[in-house]
């Protein structure tokens, strides 16, 4: 789908160097050539070059020259909005905005059917930056096709303006595991979503899929005696061999078990630079 129509959240500032023009140039072609930060401060530029005929940036405030100005704190109109676009970006507003599930909708509104929806958000070790911090299972659960949205991909960057890994991350929903990536660098969600459908969201409330996946289990047909003697006889054995173990051996074990499992969630990808 073209991208005609664009919406910033707020009105992004262009930080492109030119190493960075030239990478675009060179690996996805680009062109990008003649951008220069110095002189086209703010992103319009940039998307005009890849296709945009229209860019416009929504802000609490016009103290930037925003060309719409509205509270994402506030609910979505009950209908959808006249002007919808082909592509929503967001380089880092959600995290500064107080009510994220009514952002968040007001966000999926303004993106029309088939368009999409970009974001770049703190994930971890951005702490005061914002209101929040993010986790991929949060978006998994809100750009879902029971909300009118499917995931294309989400990756998790580390170090973003510098050399750092990039991980690809598959719906925990999929593997079972949560996703956790520790690391000492920070981190910034990378969100790429396609509208599928027109659908009022939240119809009912997101909720993590390990969770549901035991509430489903819990509510489960009762397992055979034999079946539970053999679960008890694990759990006992467990048991002793625990009161063994000092407890901060126990959580060490535990957390590394939990790494190692989240690394099947996890596709390793060579870094944007």
């Amino acid at each position: 789908m073209p991208m005609r129509t664009v919406l910033t959240l707020g009105r992004q500032d262009s930080l492109l160097t030119t190493p960075w023009l030239e990478h675009l140039r060179r690996v996805y072609g680009a062109p990008v050539e003649d951008l220069d930060h110095k002189f086209e401060p703010y992103a319009e530029a940039f998307f005009k070059r890849l296709g945009a005929e229209t860019v416009d940036s929504l802000d609490f405030s016009d103290y930037q020259g925003c060309t719409i100005c509205r509270d994402l704190n506030a609910p979505p109109p009950a209908e959808p909005p006249e002007q919808t676009y082909d592509l929503v970006y967001d380089g880092g507003t959600l995290e500064h905005v107080f009510h994220f599930p009514n952002a968040i909708a007001n966000c999926m509104s303004l993106v029309k059917v088939g368009g999409h929806f970009m974001a770049s958000l703190p994930a971890d070790q951005w702490l005061g930056h914002g209101f929040y911090q993010f986790s991929p299972e949060l978006f998994f659960r809100v750009l879902s096709p029971e909300n009118g949205f499917r995931i294309v991909r989400i990756f998790l960057a580390e170090n973003l303006l510098g050399r750092g890994r990039l991980v690809q991350i598959i719906d925990p929903a999929q593997t079972g595991t949560r996703c956790l990536l520790q690391t000492r660098k920070p981190l910034v969600l990378l969100v790429w979503a396609q509208k599928v459908a027109e659908v009022k969201p939240f119809q009912s409330w997101p909720k993590q899929s390990d969770y549901q996946t035991r509430w489903e289990t819990a509510a489960a047909p009762d397992q055979s005696s034999t079946e539970k003697s053999k679960k008890g006889f694990v759990k006992r054995a467990r048991s002793l061999v625990g009161k063994l173990v000092p407890e901060s051996v126990k959580h060490h074990l535990a957390w590394r078990k939990h790494l190692l499992a989240a690394q099947r969630g996890m596709i390793e990808l060579e870094h944007l630079q």
